[in-house]
């Protein structure tokens, strides 16, 4: 097994998220994230790093021991973002109504489409 290193190319897949271990974003990778609307996340961008800005609609659901679902539109489509519970993410402080600025990877469970935002600081 190979260390890390700052500089490494690393390709992640979506469901790394749910490993023993955790990436932490920098602002160079932040900034290389796609900005989007909620409704266009799906299927073209999946494995992207992806910004998205919409209301919270309806109640955070819990799903753990796997984390939390957060619905988030824009007016264009609503979107799942899912919050794994290995990212340490507290969603207690978030309610329906609340604006939120989500970055995360861009992926699917099953059917659905969601977006995966790695630590605290992804989410604004």
């Amino acid at each position: 097994m190979h260390a890390i290193r700052l500089g490494n190319l690393v390709l992640l897949a979506p469901l790394l998220i749910f490993a023993s271990c955790m990436v932490t974003p920098t602002q160079e990778t932040n900034e290389m994230s796609l900005t989007m609307k909620t409704g266009d996340v799906g299927p073209a961008n999946e494995g992207k790093l992806v910004a998205v800005h919409g209301k919270i609609v309806g109640d955070i659901v819990d799903d753990r021991p796997w984390g939390w679902k957060i619905y988030l539109d824009d007016g264009s489509g609503k979107l799942l973002v899912f919050v794994a519970t290995t990212t340490g993410i507290d969603v207690s402080h978030f309610r329906a109504g609340q604006m939120l600025n989500v970055i995360g990877l861009s992926g699917h469970y099953e059917q659905h489409i969601e977006l995966l935002p790695r630590t605290l600081a992804d989410i604004a």
